[in-house]
């Protein structure tokens, strides 16, 4: 298969990427207003007619600039163009990585209109570039049909990705009532959108202060929570730093979390660490072993699990899992299995000669 044919899903976005870089650029670089807002308006017209006439998403980010500015000519044009391709399908760039927005929020507002709908569905494709400017003004297009706290949802995490959070700021607090009727009702969901996103800007200003812990370990008591991976890379955050501060249960707890394909791995690290540092050995041995599935080396774990055979009397078993440990001689285990292995008293164990 031809390499051109074969990335065609990525290849038509590329020149909206650099479209979006210049411009980014262009505001880096301080220059006038008028000459930024100028240069955009050439580079999209000639994106929109010239290069991608038939995707809509192009259309709809011009027509948000003309909309900024009130040119109605122009609003007009574009909202003609974009409304005769509604039919055209959203292309899903199926390589690409998972973008941030994604990993952080990858919230889902609730909108009433066709027209609203459209726009968000445009939006996430920009956000999954990456291009947060451009996604902005297609949200703030639809805003009005937004409830307040979906708002602060998303504007809170745009200003994050766009790393706009301002010195002083003042985090939402969740207000929707709980209810106990389903197992995830939208109210519970909107609350627990609200401490993410508040535990993802605290940590984002100071990933070493506990105010974000705060807001990630309030997660854990909305019900249903832990049946949806979007709330899992707070979840872990908190379970990590639950580790460092010593809290082995509520870490323990944490890390139950941890059941998307994405995050299971560091969950099973995650839960053994917790489990062997509260002596439950065995249970301990189980998520180290599980953690080894995932076609990744990781030299720490088969370290721990020596540690944890030699201590149960497991000496062949600890000497085999040592090499898996030792495959790279070059590895440098962490400071905490090496404190691990100091604590061994090598007296009271038995080797035997080759």
């Amino acid at each position: 298969m031809p390499l051109t044919h074969k990335h065609m899903d990525a290849l038509f976005v590329i020149d909206l990427c650099e479209l979006y870089m210049d411009y980014m650029d262009d505001i880096k670089s301080a220059k006038d207003k008028c000459y930024i807002t100028e240069n955009l308006l050439k580079a999209l017209r000639h994106y929109c007619e010239e290069v991608n006439p038939k995707f809509p998403v192009g259309w709809m980010v011009l027509y948000c600039v003309y909309k900024k500015h009130d040119y109605r000519p122009g609003m007009n044009y574009t909202r003609w163009k974009y409304e005769n391709l509604t039919d055209q399908l959203f292309t899903d760039i199926i390589r690409i990585p998972k973008s941030r927005w994604e990993i952080f929020n990858n919230f889902q507002p609730s909108l009433k209109t066709e027209r609203g709908k459209y726009f968000w569905q445009a939006c996430e494709f920009l956000l999954k570039l990456g291009l947060y400017y451009f996604a902005r003004w297609l949200f703030d297009d639809i805003i009005n049909e937004l409830k307040k706290v979906e708002i602060y949802i998303v504007d809170a995490s745009l200003q994050l990705a766009e790393k706009l959070i301002p010195p002083v700021f003042a985090p939402e607090r969740p207000s929707l009532e709980e209810s106990e009727k389903s197992i995830f009702p939208k109210a519970n969901e909107l609350n627990a959108f609200v401490y993410l996103v508040n535990g993802n800007i605290e940590y984002y200003r100071d990933p070493d202060d506990l105010n974000a812990m705060k807001h990630y370990g309030s997660l854990l008591h909305i019900k249903g929570v832990g049946k949806d991976p979007r709330f899992e890379l707070g979840i872990l955050r908190y379970a990590y730093r639950m580790l460092e501060e010593k809290q082995l249960e509520e870490a323990l707890k944490a890390f139950q979390f941890a059941r998307s394909g994405d995050h299971r791995v560091i969950g099973y690290v995650g839960k053994a660490k917790a489990l062997y540092f509260l002596d439950r050995l065995e249970e301990a041995e189980i998520y180290f072993a599980k953690s080894t599935r995932f076609y990744m080396h990781l030299p720490n774990v088969w370290a721990y699990l020596a540690v944890i055979n030699l201590r149960l009397g497991q000496n062949y078993k600890a000497l085999e899992c040592w090499k898996y440990a030792r495959l790279d001689p070059d590895v440098i285990f962490d400071d905490e299995i090496l404190n691990e292995l100091e604590k061994l008293d090598i007296e009271t164990l038995f080797f035997v000669n080759a």
